[in-house]
């Protein structure tokens, strides 16, 4: 990707804090499964921080309940392990507005794609992936991976700034 696009108006800014608020990131996926606990490890970094207007929800996976609280941010981060590249990537989510009701939204579009059908907003979106070149079914992430994390914490502190 050529950088992180400075994202369009309509984002309120918390005059305390200096970021973009409110702001909800999701991170998730399975940490029984080495690499694939990107999200939760990045989510818990992301909370420690302690930043004002950011809310964090660590998640097994993506299920339609999170489409409420995704409806009342101004910027969601959605961050998973990547099964496939060789580099963090931060990519603008749409929402996926053919989603309509469903039992899974696994994905982050989908999911955006829902608060928009049901609580009538979807906030602007990015989606944060760091390659995970271990999934096996082991505790703990792999070298590679806590670099990506690193990396990816730098891209997410950007993005919150805005």
């Amino acid at each position: 990707m050529g950088g992180i696009r400075n994202p369009g108006s309509g984002i309120r800014s918390s005059s305390e804090s200096g970021i973009r608020a409110p702001v909800l990131l999701l991170g998730y996926g399975n940490e029984l499964r080495g690499d694939d606990g990107i999200g939760p490890a990045v989510a818990r970094a992301v909370e420690a921080w302690g930043i004002p207007g950011v809310e964090v929800i660590e998640a097994h996976q993506l299920t339609p309940e999170l489409s409420d609280p995704i409806s009342k941010a101004g910027l969601a981060i959605f961050v998973d392990a990547a099964a496939e590249g060789d580099s963090v990537a931060v990519k603008r989510v749409l929402p996926d507005e053919a989603a309509g009701p469903t039992a899974h939204a696994g994905d982050p579009a989908k999911l955006l794609g829902l608060a928009k059908l049901v609580f009538g907003h979807a906030p602007e979106a990015w989606y944060v992936t760091v390659p995970a070149p271990d999934m096996a079914f082991r505790e703990g992430l792999s070298p590679e991976a806590e670099a990506g994390v690193a990396e990816a914490l730098e891209r997410i502190r950007a993005l919150i700034a805005g």
